[in-house]
């Protein structure tokens, strides 16, 4: 299925095609997005996390958009105060 088929499908849907899964580790993936799938995994404290994939990914990436903003904005601000 690809990500177009995914949005026609309602929460339950998904759910039935993608039931909660466990992992050793936290993951993200770009090509998982759209399946709203429910991970859980154990972190190094001992502590069961549980986390919705789609939800996950959208913070991460608004977060790393606001980073390269500012990261090109001080690349500018490098090279204008080299110019003068």
């Amino acid at each position: 299925m690809n990500k177009l088929m995914y949005s026609k499908l309602t929460k339950a849907e998904l759910a039935e095609i993608f039931p909660p899964i466990t992992r050793n580790n936290f993951v993200v993936r770009d090509n998982w997005y759209g399946r709203n799938q429910i991970i859980t995994f154990v972190n190094n404290k001992g502590q069961q996390i549980t986390y919705n994939h789609d939800e996950v990914l959208k913070v991460m990436l608004q977060r790393l958009m606001v980073f390269l903003q500012k990261k090109h904005f001080k690349f500018l601000l490098n090279i204008k105060s080299q110019e003068n």
